[in-house]
């Protein structure tokens, strides 16, 4: 059995796994870069269109660029992204900040979850090998944003023992950002409704989430 107590040490540790993520993410994301992604024409179309509202869901007008918005919230992303740069990279570049991000709160959640920095190590270790997150960086899809929100949803719930109404209103905000990222995060805000109203004995705060949702 492979014995790697390493892991078990020091903050420094944690300080040089991440560093080694970042080199491994970035490798990731120049991957992603060399394969377009094949719906990236169609949200850079929908990002430039959305500001004149010149885009239809509808084949039949002729003239005005036709598209369904599957991730209402990705186009806008990109929308706001324009106004500093039309540059594909910058949307690479911003990105991939975004995955080293989310990790930082993925570590903050295992720390209030385990509250041993073991399993920072262990997750900043296995997450070397692990390109697929970081890959999503260097493509023009809503994944990467998505995670991000995911986690931070997660982090408000987790990181306190009592959450009161404003955390409730926090998380709710955040889920319906997630959800125009990519709706199908939409039953998992009531999934965690119903886990708080039946296990958790949190009633009323429970049933606030799904309404400020």
């Amino acid at each position: 059995m492979l014995k790697l107590k390493f892991l078990n040490s020091s903050d420094k540790v944690r300080r040089f796994l991440f560093i080694i993520n970042i080199f491994s993410g970035l490798v990731a994301c120049y991957l992603g870069t060399i394969n377009q992604f094949p719906d990236a024409d169609h949200y850079i179309q929908l990002g430039k269109c959305l500001l004149e509202g010149d885009f239809t869901s509808w084949q039949e007008f002729k003239g005005i660029y036709n598209e369904t918005l599957r991730t209402p919230g990705y186009p806008i992303f990109l929308l706001i992204l324009s106004f500093v740069s039309n540059s594909v990279w910058l949307i690479y570049l911003v990105q991939f900040l975004v995955y080293i991000l989310t990790i930082l709160v993925v570590e903050k959640i295992i720390l209030v979850l385990f509250k041993k920095l073991k399993y920072v190590n262990w997750f900043y270790f296995l997450l070397i090998f692990n390109i697929q997150i970081p890959y999503y960086s260097g493509l023009v899809s809503a994944e990467c944003l998505t995670i991000l929100f995911v986690a931070i949803y997660l982090y408000i719930l987790v990181r306190k023992e009592e959450l009161i109404v404003k955390d409730w209103m926090w998380a709710a905000i955040v889920a319906g950002i997630a959800f125009q990222l990519r709706p199908a995060f939409l039953l998992f805000p009531f999934c965690a409704t119903a886990y708080f109203f039946l296990f958790k004995g949190r009633k009323p705060s429970a049933l606030l989430h799904s309404v400020f949702f």
